[in-house]
């Protein structure tokens, strides 16, 4: 099958190629690539202007090219046997020549032609007028190449056409304003870049030689760019990472001069009124200033900055920003995962850590067993009393500080649990612990809401609930076992969770991410109050103070607890469920170990029972997931109905009652013990179930916050 660019008579590639302007800055770089090519030997013929000078390979034959002077048949002579034309040619004067250039082109029968200007072409319509407007230079541009393209050789099929763009170019020379990285380090005591608007939109930047070596790429496979519109970029990049790779590598001081949007506008009517460092530019000043106020992705419409009351906004730039968690790789969320997990496990397990050690406990401090399972208790009321506040602090100051801090506040009272010498002691270092424990049990499922979409999260959550429900009911396992041990003293249950809990604090210390969107963003707006040396940015978040996010929590929480009925009810479930959970600590004593006579060991072994209830669910996740997906439509960034959330309580709930009424039925020596178990099984499936719709009640309180305390 013959395609539409054989109908030509395409060679495999161009051998012969006239380049016009290469001692230019373009021109030079590709003239470079040309000689340079290991794929094919160009035969290059150089056109240059009259006297001057050109240092290249002698296999270059190099020909002079008034463009005021040269006529259409003199070049046409010229151009016998050429392929491809390639311009690269400056100026008015120069490009106005280029529609001569192709004329001879056509006479000499060139196959290809190549217009100049690889540069950006932009069209900036200021707001609220509909024309817009061109710098004289980019008319000039575009008028050039609209000839090349409706060239009456082209239209007669006798001649092609390649256009190619690129980005600002990085490595242009003798342009010491707009691009300083140019200059030599040794030479400058610091750089000073400057951008029009927002400094951390991206831009496209070409490399000159990137440049040249794509020029030589479409010569040699001529079909695959036979009357195309091609592009050519090296980097993506922002002028606030430019200045940090420019620090980097060149050891000197970058300061990043921001100027307002509205200036580009203001040099436009008017280019006197730029600053005076601006003038040393080797080209137009306002030419710059449209070039630097319209290129990347920063446009009024997707900055993530704005202006209110004289301040710079600093927010998200889209859907697809990499400072959003959302946006994170898989990889780094699941890791993120894994170290909040383990922190979590460890203070979870703090819980009910002494729970089995209890007869012990009683017996060295001279209290009663009952006044003993206090110390059990007293930790869930710390973490009430935590939880109170913690929220609004991870909302003011960030996610980590709350995990770290509480964190080292709470080792040194797990410690002293541990040390105690009496029941007093031991009470009020289980209160602090518990309180201290509220930031990683208590907004957990904040975090997971931060890094994971809603169809994400139906994966997650009956992951981070199995790590919130499991530890208390796998410590008293441990416990079992370090009671049952004559030659360890019951204090080592606290000994093993200080442990434990220190070594989480170390991988979380050094290892966890902030994952709190509004706490990236005042980095970000942080950084650039560094690097540009601007008071000016700021975001919504950095307004409001501790007590006001207290306060609004609280309004909140006590509006959504009294008045909202599916809160009411799936606190109310989740506080049932708790109390049944701490009351089995103790509860086991008597429904396990004395009704079959069990071992310490033995008795914190049933324990697994429940464990393995709550595990069973969470394997149930991907299945959860796929279901979940299929109510999104397939969409990964799409919400589903919150009626639909209830499906694993609506399922799993009967099974609470069933479970206690089968436990407490078949409570007899003369019964199998494996009945018994097998009810704590399925209380332990409703627990985690129930566990895991509240941790999305967590999520969505604090999105709720959060979103109601910007408004």
């Amino acid at each position: 099958m013959t395609s539409h660019a054989d109908n030509y008579g395409l060679p495999a590639s161009f051998t012969t190629i006239a380049l016009f302007g290469a001692n230019g800055q373009i021109g030079e770089h590709i003239l470079h690539a040309l000689v340079t090519s290991k794929r094919k030997d160009f035969k290059v013929i150089a056109f240059i202007p009259p006297g001057a000078d050109l240092q290249t390979s002698q296999s270059v034959t190099i020909k002079s090219f008034d463009v005021e002077k040269a006529t259409r048949a003199q070049l046409a002579e010229d151009l016998e046997g050429v392929d491809a034309v390639v311009s690269a040619v400056n100026g008015p004067a120069a490009l106005e020549a280029q529609a001569t250039i192709q004329d001879a082109a056509a006479d000499a029968g060139v196959q290809r032609f190549y217009p100049s200007e690889y540069g950006m072409h932009h069209i900036y319509r200021k707001p609220g007028d509909p024309m817009g407007y061109i710098h004289p230079a980019w008319n000039v541009k575009a008028l050039a190449n609209e000839r090349v393209i409706r060239h009456l050789a082209v239209r007669e099929r006798k001649m092609s056409f390649t256009v190619i763009g690129c980005g600002d170019f990085y490595n242009q020379a003798r342009e010491r304003v707009w691009c300083p990285w140019t200059q030599d380090p040794s030479s400058v005591d610091q750089y000073t870049l400057h951008a029009i608007g927002n400094p951390h939109a991206e831009a496209d930047y070409t490399h000159l030689d990137d440049l040249g070596s794509f020029v030589v790429a479409t010569l040699l496979e001529p079909a695959k760019s036979h009357n195309a519109f091609l592009n050519v970029v090296s980097d993506t990049i922002s002028t606030t990472h430019i200045a940090r790779l420019l620090c980097r590598y060149s050891g000197k001081k970058v300061e990043v001069n921001v100027l307002p949007k509205e200036k580009m506008h203001e040099i436009w009517e008017d280019p006197a009124k730029a600053p005076a460092e601006h003038s040393d530019s080797a080209f137009p000043v306002d030419f710059w200033y449209l070039v630097k106020g319209t290129q990347g992705k920063g446009d009024d419409e997707s900055s993530d900055e704005k202006l209110e009351d004289g301040k710079r906004i600093v927010e998200v730039t889209g859907a697809d920003d990499p400072i959003d968690p959302h946006n994170w790789p898989l990889h780094k969320r699941a890791r993120t995962v894994l170290i909040l997990s383990l922190l979590i496990f460890t203070q979870a397990w703090a819980g009910a850590c002494d729970s089995i050690a209890n007869t012990k406990a009683s017996k060295q401090y001279h209290v009663s067993p009952v006044a003993q399972n206090l110390s059990t208790a007293v930790y869930l009321f710390g973490i009430g009393c935590g939880c109170l506040f913690v929220g609004p602090l991870s909302q003011t100051f960030g996610r980590n500080p709350a995990y770290l801090g509480f964190t080292l506040v709470y080792l040194p009272f797990i410690l002293g649990t541990a040390l105690s010498r009496n029941y007093g002691t031991q009470i009020v270092c289980r209160f602090f612990a518990g309180l201290a424990s509220s930031a990683a049990l208590g907004i957990n499922g904040g975090s997971i809401g931060d890094m994971f979409r809603p169809v994400e999260r139906a994966l997650w959550f009956p992951v981070i609930a199995w790590v919130n429900v499991v530890p208390p009911v796998i410590a008293p396992i441990a416990g079992g076992w370090v009671v049952s041990r004559d030659y360890l003293d019951w204090r080592w249950v606290n000994w093993i969770t200080f442990i434990i809990s220190g070594f989480a604090l170390l991988i979380a210390l050094f290892f966890l991410p902030e994952t709190y969107l509004p706490m990236l963003l005042d980095y970000k707006a942080s950084h650039l109050r560094r690097l540009s040396g601007s008071p000016d940015y700021v975001t919504k978040h950095a307004s409001f103070s501790f007590p006001q996010q207290l306060k609004h929590v609280i309004h909140t929480s006590v509006r959504m607890t009294t008045v909202e009925p599916p809160v009411i009810s799936l606190g109310c479930f989740l506080v049932l469920l708790y109390v049944i959970l701490f009351t089995f600590l103790s509860g086991f004593d008597y429904v396990f170990k004395r009704q079959y006579d069990l071992s310490d060991l033995e008795e914190g072994a049933c324990f697994a029972s429940i464990a393995l209830g709550a595990t069973s669910v969470s394997l149930c996740a991907p299945a959860l997931h796929a279901w979940t997906w299929r109510q999104a439509d397939y969409d990964a960034r799409a919400s589903v109905r919150p009626e639909f959330r209830l499906w694993p309580a609506i399922i799993t709930a009967p099974l609470l009652p069933i479970s206690l009424f089968w436990l407490g039925w078949t409570n007899y020596a003369r019964i199998s013990i494996y009945s018994g178990l097998a009810a704590c099984f399925c209380f332990g499936i409703v627990l985690n179930a129930i566990r895991g719709i509240g941790a999305g009640a967590i999520c969505v309180v604090s999105i709720r916050e959060e979103t109601e305390g910007e408004e």
